[in-house]
């Protein structure tokens, strides 16, 4: 009898064994990072899988050959090549179709770009660190711009289609202790295809709203001071603005964070406040 549970236990065990193996062989399967892409742009999303044939991404150079042959060097544009912060993070590239029209025609289709992003991994998450936008017809193309690459939690979005609007958005500091997005100080840059001139124009004048939007982020950061979590300004004294901390000395910051910072979250928050003034 003692036997028949011995030889039952062990064989439950050796069923429990495989199933569990199974399970972790799917799981590692599922999320299992992207393997860094240099010589060709072969991980694909939507559209532009006919497209890569005119791709070629390495190390040091993107080449792109259509209608118009570019050859966009790591020298010129640093941000689409290996620039992150985590030098050991897994990067690869993506590329995607982009179809806008013209306010005249307003019809879809009437243009196509390539939009290419360098994808890294940050804590938790793949994002878009840097983007190049080319257009299939004319050969024009828009890079994001080298603070992009650098941020922590950097977009690159298409507002518009008609006509094509591109808004790239990144961190540029962060004065206070934290690890998330809420408590640091983003900027944002707005680009429009001009079918006249057949180039992209920056056209930030035209998105006030967002801009207001923007700063009433940096003003809500900037009335809980140091004290956004639970971190008091250096001279020990309480909550205080981050306005008063910088005005204080030509030296004072919060905790866990650096002048650079808090001097960089100032200069923006004032470049906002002109903006909408």
């Amino acid at each position: 009898m003692d036997m028949v549970i011995k030889k039952s236990n062990i064989k439950f065990i050796i069923v429990c064994g495989l199933i569990g193996t199974f399970m972790l062989m799917l799981w590692l399967i599922q999320f299992k990072p992207p393997i860094p892409l240099y010589k060709n742009a072969t991980s694909i999303k939507n559209e532009a899988k006919d497209h890569n044939k005119n791709i070629s991404i390495q190390q040091d150079k993107i080449v792109l050959d259509f209608y118009k042959k570019s050859v966009i060097t790591s020298q010129e544009y640093p941000q689409l090549f290996d620039t992150f912060h985590y030098k050991d993070t897994p990067q690869f590239y993506t590329t995607s179709l982009i179809n806008y029209s013209t306010p005249k025609t307003d019809l879809t289709g009437s243009g196509q770009m390539i939009q290419i992003d360098r994808i890294v991994w940050v804590p938790a998450s793949f994002t878009e660190s840097s983007s190049l936008l080319y257009d299939l017809n004319t050969g024009e193309y828009l890079i994001s711009p080298k603070e992009q690459a650098f941020g922590r939690f950097p977009s690159t979005d298409i507002i518009l289609t008609s006509p094509l609007t591109i808004r790239f958005r990144y961190d540029v500091s962060q004065p206070v202790f934290c690890i998330g997005y809420d408590c640091r100080g983003y900027w944002e840059v707005f680009y429009e295809w001009d079918s006249n001139k057949k180039k992209f124009l920056e056209v930030n004048n035209k998105y006030a709203s967002y801009y207001k939007n923007l700063l009433k982020e940096y003003q809500n950061l900037n009335l809980n001071g140091c004290d956004l979590h639970h971190i008091y300004d250096i001279e020990g004294s309480g909550v205080k603005t981050l306005d008063a901390v910088y005005q204080s000395s030509k030296t004072n910051y919060c905790k866990g964070s650096t002048r650079e910072d808090l001097s960089r979250f100032m200069e923006y928050k004032t470049k906002l406040e002109n903006i909408i003034n």
